[in-house]
């Protein structure tokens, strides 16, 4: 009878709905709505998708700008050559449409900006663009620089493990904004046609779906009323066909049904009141397991928030601080918290005390007293679980710190490293039975973790110790190896010098000239030692700028005016060793030497152009080339003869052996020396 009422009440409630708006309108406006959502949901879906994978097209194209810029500027950027990195930077802009700067950044600010119209150094401090993080960043912002928006990348740039600066890249959106409103274009044609056919489409199956529907309204309102006889003459295989097939069936079934659902509702009335009952056991249960879990998770909070503290802290105090400002979550029903640090060295102990007094937190203390007469270090290396009516001690600093008036319970831990006791951490409580040995457990692994960390911070001080004496000491070896590249110059000057001086009283040309030639070959080597004891680097000299000095010098001595020998030097900023620089100078100095004594015998004349070239590069095999040459009238075919009577050409082989090198000699042309050698270059 139930099951009779509430099935004419539904049955009443689907007619009425139906008279009143229409089964047909609501099914064609219902696909109608799911249609244009599931369409929606596409597109909200594909936008941000399309968008996301440009930008990553976008990321992409400057993290490998930024990486190839590293790579091959990174040792410019460290021997500061700012103009090899400003022609890189600028070969790039030119060869892409979509970059419009690059902002290469040091960490003190200093930066060197490249855009399409140029370059500049700038200093740039507190620019959101240009972040502080170890990360690369980007974003899309509205740059100063171009007058427009970009999608700016910030890319960190290390070199051995250092932190030197940013690279940081801005690129075009014309080409993304352009994609983008192609994108909105063709979606939004899409979404249009899908609905207008949607909306047919919908038409057309809702109509077709209700007809069979609306036959079955009047068998309905029928039931309904009660009249169990009547049948609804719908025959087919679908859906609709089972709905009236159920139809059928359903006046033969309902007294039967409503007889079984009877029982079965008495049955399930009983089974309900037993198992309501292992519930209520189950419930008290569960409550028990969460006020546990609950304690657990609180214990593991402040266990966390310990060990962070740790970490971030930079001293000892500041560890044992943060330990003490968590140890109450730890103990509930502590009333105070100690830790001492010994010192057995200068036989001394330091104590933090904290008091917890209801909600309120006492001042950290500190304390400093006599180590060995205070505490027994044996006793002390054992883990003490005190319980009583009320603790006292003979020691009356134990009573004062660790327990005082109306202490009645105490958990001690040794703070141990390697066997070794540093310390000790205590809790106690004016309530007796206050800690277990769960609760020694707990400050077993508080000890440990503050044990290691105060053993690291003492480590981290030694360390800085040690390394500040290095530090030292290397700034005395700087000095004392410059002191002594500045004495052999000076040596070596007071050796041309007197050179000089004993040269006035030879008469004999020929003797005069070796002076001559011996005093610029001193001069070459002293002039080394002075770019040395003057670089950064003492054990390289910048080797474009120590044969520009040394031609100057050469011509001076010879009395050569520069107008009528021209010079060309083509030499990159090199740095080579002292070992291949004496040498090299050397080498040099008598070469061009030659050429300014026996290459133009005809020197006064006019019309003729007397030059003299200097190269010194890398090829592509890692070898360095010193090249020398000049226009003038050669050496000769007679060369082996002369390699044995020249004393010049000998001290050039010998040098060049000296520099485990070749060399090769071409007369076609004047005469033109090329050396090759290997070393490491900076």
């Amino acid at each position: 009878m139930i099951l009779f009422i509430k099935l004419k009440h539904k049955s009443n409630e689907l007619i009425n709905s139906t008279l009143s708006k229409g089964v047909l309108l609501k099914t064609a406006v219902l696909s109608w709505v799911l249609i244009i959502i599931t369409l929606f949901i596409f597109i909200l879906g594909i936008i941000p998708a399309q968008r996301a994978a440009m930008e990553e097209r976008m990321k992409s194209e400057a993290k490998d700008i930024a990486n190839s810029i590293g790579q091959v500027t990174a040792s410019s950027m460290i021997n500061k050559d700012y103009g090899f990195i400003v022609d890189y930077c600028s070969k790039i802009i030119k060869q892409s449409n979509s970059i419009l700067y690059i902002i290469i950044t040091k960490k003190d600010g200093f930066s060197l900006v490249q855009t399409a119209n140029g370059w500049s150094q700038e200093i740039i401090r507190g620019d959101p663009n240009l972040p502080n993080t170890k990360e690369s960043t980007s974003q899309f912002t509205y740059s100063y620089l171009v007058n427009q928006k970009v999608f700016h990348y910030s890319y960190p740039f290390k070199y051995s493990g250092n932190d030197w600066g940013r690279i940081n890249i801005g690129l075009s959106v014309k080409s993304f904004n352009q994609n983008m409103e192609n994108l909105y274009y063709r979606i939004i044609w899409l979404a249009v046609i899908s609905i207008f056919v949607a909306f047919v489409v919908s038409i057309y199956f809702a109509n077709k779906l209700t007809s069979p529907i609306r036959q079955l309204e009047n068998v309905a309102q029928k039931i309904s009323d009660g009249e169990l006889s009547v049948r609804v003459s719908i025959e087919s295989e679908d859906e609709i066909g089972r709905l009236a097939y159920s139809f059928n069936k359903m006046a033969d079934s309902l007294k039967s049904s409503q007889d079984n659902l009877e029982r079965k509702v008495e049955q399930r009335t009983a089974e309900l009141e037993k198992i309501n009952k292992v519930l209520q056991v189950q419930i008290k249960e569960k409550m028990l397991a969460e006020n546990a879990l609950t304690q657990y998770n609180i214990r593991l909070e402040a266990l966390d928030k310990i060990y962070r503290g740790i970490i971030s802290a930079k001293s000892v105090e500041d560890i044992t601080k943060e330990v003490l400002n968590h140890l109450k979550k730890l103990f509930a029903y502590s009333s105070k918290s100690s830790i001492a640090l010994f010192d057995e060295h200068n036989n001394t102990a330091i104590i933090f005390n904290r008091k917890f007094e209801c909600d309120n937190f006492d001042p950290i203390s500190k304390v400093e007293i006599p180590l060995k007469e205070n505490f027994d270090l044996e006793l002390e290396k054992e883990i003490h679980l005190m319980d009583c009516k009320n603790i006292l001690v003979d020691n009356v600093f134990y009573n004062e710190i660790y327990f005082g008036e109306g202490i009645k319970a105490c958990l001690s831990v040794p703070l141990l490293i390697h066997g070794q006791l540093i310390g000790t951490i205590a809790v106690s409580s004016t309530e007796a039975d206050s800690f277990s040995e769960e609760h020694k457990e707990i400050l077993s692994v508080v000890a440990n973790q503050l044990a290691i960390a105060i053993y690291h911070a003492l480590l981290q001080v030694k360390i800085k110790e040690h390394a500040k004496n290095l530090q030292n000491s290397l700034s005395e070896k700087e000095v004392l190896l410059k002191e002594i590249h500045h004495r052999i110059k000076n040596n070596l000057q007071v050796i041309s010098s007197l050179l000089y001086l004993n040269s006035k009283k030879i008469k004999d040309k020929e003797a005069l000239d070796m002076f001559k030639d011996s005093q610029n070959k001193i001069k070459s080597i002293a002039l080394i030692h002075e770019r040395l004891y003057q670089s950064k680097s003492l054990g390289k000299i910048n080797f474009n700028d120590y044969v520009k000095s040394l031609m100057v010098d050469l011509f001076r001595s010879y009395g050569i005016n520069r107008e009528i020998i021209k010079l060309n030097i083509n030499i990159n900023d090199i740095n080579i060793s002292i070992d291949s620089a004496v040498p090299c100078g050397l080498i040099i100095n008598e070469l061009v030497s030659n050429s300014l004594k026996h290459a133009f015998p005809e020197m006064g004349k006019q019309g003729n152009d007397y030059i003299i070239n200097i190269d010194f590069n890398k090829n592509g095999n890692n070898e360095l080339l010193l090249f020398v040459g000049d226009n003038g009238i050669g050496i000769g075919p007679d060369i082996n003869e002369k390699k044995e009577h020249s004393l010049g050409i000998q001290l050039v082989e010998t040098l060049v052996d000296q520099l485990e090198g070749t060399i090769e000699i071409d007369l076609s042309s004047g005469t033109a020396y090329t050396i090759k050698f290997e070393e490491t270059i900076v």
